[in-house]
């Protein structure tokens, strides 16, 4: 359930000044008195607070309302509070009441993380499955400093002010989606809280059943919110928390244990004499952000013909043996692994597996991590999808290990700005460290150009090789997999894979066994699926699986107005082998994703042929797209790759309504204008004299970023060539 506080859920706090409930018509009256006078002390606080403000200014206001609630501290029912576990808790009070009741509590079940505003990013701020998500809506008496976040204390501000907190709005929207909200409120005539309750009405049959805590209701309030879903009850939060504090005893409150630091698997590599107390961000990469290959690695069951339709998320196809062992695999291994440490080039290497789509980078990447573990005593570490890696962190583990560390970061595109920070750190504190990554040909190419100069060597994954085929049709026949080549002799069945080998092994999979072009396969997939919601669903998947992004499930709870429990419910069977989900346990949402990305590009290309139809989707992703969650952030990104967007539109014109519409989404994100400025750099009709002032301003707001530093220097090239007098292409071509 999510707790949601309004002005009622401080009456009983405590002050030295013994301030009585209503607060906030006490506020108001102390407001009045500071700045008014005594003929508006029975205004409302909203009126009070807006002629405050025009006559003194906002910080004064702000200040003086901070100084009045710095001292309230919890009362004892408002300490029961962390002795629940919360979906989340969500108010539009500036107090720091429960804040302090977290604080004071030993005994609390979670921890306490607030969020005050956008920007705030969630899986750096969350650092344990236990932490629970405070959304102050309103503002913080912490927080009065910030012109763009201010306490919203009138209407004019809920309207204009709500902007720089509207993604905490759509998170809670979005936990509407899939829990039981609490309203509690001193009465329903407060217009925020009506507000946010109508606002959530609007999800309609989607939403479950939410409760209103108030003391004072009617029988036709009651019958009101009733038909939205609403049922109240008729109670004060204090007697409310009473009888909840007695009627679940304290053992059954907590049903999540998180695993102790000292199961972590990789202490067997700490020598016996180490500490193995770790730093919280230490502990924070392993139990979130780094995989930890080893022997007693455990799998799971899987489908092996999941796995050969190209699904698959972990190591267990490869302890089950369900890949073809590529003759590749034992060149790498000795080149890589098996070099002594005397013999390497140097302290920080840095390898990619290149390949097309499809071609099994992927599972080779964990075949290698696998063997390299488990038959040489390796330290071989996996990169976890939408992780947020320190590189201090990294370096204490190598300093209680004392081995090279071998990091598998797939794919390089989605993670080289990651690669680059490592690389350089590593250098610098000659940090022994092997970074493998994987990547397609076209997109090393056009994505990977700064990469390169820190690349010690790569390997390429080709074709199938006869003893190649031979394995894999052994394969396909162990696990019942053969599809259309069952029933053949071994030798039509070796011809059939032959002729496909000579394209990706995804596709040579998939039209041998299936006896259809790839392409036509994956479109009548997608048309088999009978319920349109499921397949505008897949879309939405496929849309952002082709950028390497898994979709998160509170997005598709905004883009889709569905919560997960209808999905698992309704649409899992039609989407069964199609769509696959995960669940993170930090942000305590549910990720979706294809079986695999070149699978995702194929339904994008044929089912989005239409440049509008491509464009709509854009835009309905776009205007929902949280990034203050990794993966949304890295969705964001991709969506609005200019050298994506020029190959994806013909006409320019839609793609600046894309960017205006991810500018009025996300305010002055500088490697957004970087994106719009290499556009108009390249586009047939792009205007340099844009591209200029969003280049300039970007570097303003972030001069320590690179890329963008590239991006003004490749401008001024541009310019100097476009020059028409000669004095001002060299002044160009000296800035670049």
């Amino acid at each position: 359930m999510v707790l949601f506080l309004g002005s009622g859920a401080s009456i009983g706090a405590i002050h030295p000044e013994n301030i009585e409930p209503p607060i906030g018509s006490k506020l108001a009256s102390m407001l009045a008195e500071k700045f008014l006078g005594d003929e508006f002390k029975r205004r409302p606080l909203a009126q009070v607070a807006e002629l405050a403000i025009s006559e003194t200014g906002l910080f004064e206001v702000q200040s003086f309302i901070s100084n009045v609630f710095q001292d309230f501290t919890p009362a004892d029912f408002h300490k029961a509070i962390p002795t629940f576990r919360w979906a989340a808790i969500a108010t539009t009070n500036y107090d720091l009441i429960i804040e302090k009741a977290y604080n004071e509590v030993e005994k609390k079940i979670q921890s306490l993380i607030v969020f005050k505003k956008n920007g705030e990013r969630v899986e750096e701020k969350l650092r344990s499955a236990d932490n629970v998500i405070y959304l102050k809506l309103h503002g913080c008496i912490t927080n009065i400093a910030d012109d763009a976040t201010p306490l919203i204390l009138t209407p004019e501000q809920y309207i204009t002010h709500k902007e720089g907190r509207s993604r905490l709005f759509e998170r809670l929207q979005s936990l509407a989606y899939e829990f039981p909200i609490l309203f509690v409120g001193h009465n329903l005539a407060d217009s925020d809280i009506r507000a946010i309750l109508h606002e959530l009405s609007q999800l309609g049959v989607a939403k479950p059943r939410s409760y209103i805590l108030t003391p004072q209701i009617t029988s036709t309030e009651k019958r009101f919110w009733e038909t939205k879903k609403f049922t109240c009850l008729e109670a004060s939060f204090e007697d409310f928390i009473h009888e909840l504090d007695q009627q679940f005893p304290s053992e059954f409150r907590s049903l999540v244990k998180l695993k102790a630091a000292t199961e972590y698997p990789i202490f067997n590599k700490f020598p016996i004499s180490a500490n193995k107390r770790l730093s919280e961000s230490l502990d924070t990469l392993l139990s979130r952000d780094l995989e930890y290959i080893h022997k007693s690695y455990k799998a799971t069951d899987i489908d092996p013909k999941a796995f050969y339709k190209g699904y698959f998320t972990d190591l267990s196809p490869i302890i089950h043996n369900l890949d073809v062992r590529r003759t590749i695999t034992d060149y790498i291994l000795s080149e890589i692994f098996l070099e002594s440490e005397a013999s390497r080039r140097e302290h920080v290497e840095f390898f990619v597996i290149k390949g097309h789509a499809g071609s099994g980078k992927s599972v080779l990447l964990r075949r290698l991590a696998w063997e390299a573990s488990v038959d040489y005593d390796k330290l071989c570490l996996f990169v976890s999808s939408n992780s947020h890696i320190g590189y201090e962190a990294l370096y204490e583990l190598y300093r209680l290990t004392k081995e090279r560390l071998f990091l598998f970061i797939d794919p390089a595109t989605e993670y080289k700005d990651l690669i680059e920070l490592l690389i350089e750190n590593a250098r610098k504190d000659k940090l022994p460290l092997t970074i493998i990554s994987a990547e397609r040909y076209n997109e090393w190419n056009t994505e990977c150009e700064a990469l390169e100069p820190y690349l010690t060597d790569n390997y390429e994954v080709k074709y199938l090789k006869p003893k190649e085929i031979e394995s894999l049709i052994k394969l396909l026949t162990e696990h019942d997999s053969l599809g259309h080549l069952k029933g053949l002799t071994l030798e039509k069945q070796t011809e059939a894979l032959s002729k496909k080998a000579g394209r990706q092994l995804l596709v040579a999979l998939h039209e041998a066994t299936l006896g259809k072009p790839f392409s036509d396969i994956i479109f009548d997939e997608y048309h088999s699926i009978t319920s349109p919601e499921a397949q505008s669903l897949y879309l939405t998947v496929c849309i952002l699986h082709r950028l390497g992004v898994h979709t998160r499930a509170g997005l598709i709870s905004r883009v889709h107005e569905i919560p997960f429990s209808l999905f698992k419910e309704k649409l899992f069977k039609p989407l069964e082998f199609i769509v696959f989900t995960s669940r993170d346990d930090l942000i305590k949402d549910y990720y979706y994703r294809s079986r695999h990305s070149h699978i995702a590009e194929m339904v994008f290309e044929r089912v989005l042929v239409e440049q509008q139809d491509r464009f709509d989707e854009y835009v309905r992703l776009i205007s929902n797209l949280d990034i203050d969650y990794n993966s949304d952030r890295e969705a964001f990104k991709g969506l609005l790759n200019a050298k994506q967007l020029l190959n994806l539109f013909q006409d320019p014109q839609m793609i600046r309504q894309l960017y205006a519409v991810a500018n009025y989404r996300v305010k002055n994100d500088p490697k957004l204008m970087q994106q719009e400025a290499i556009f108009e750099m390249t586009s047939p009709d792009g205007n340099l004299n844009r591209a200029t002032n969003l280049l300039e301003t970007a570097h303003n707001l972030a001069s320590y970023d690179k890329a963008i530093a590239h991006s003004l220097s490749v401008l001024a090239l541009n310019k100097a060539n476009r020059s028409a007098t000669e004095l001002e292409k060299n002044k160009l071509c000296l800035s670049g």
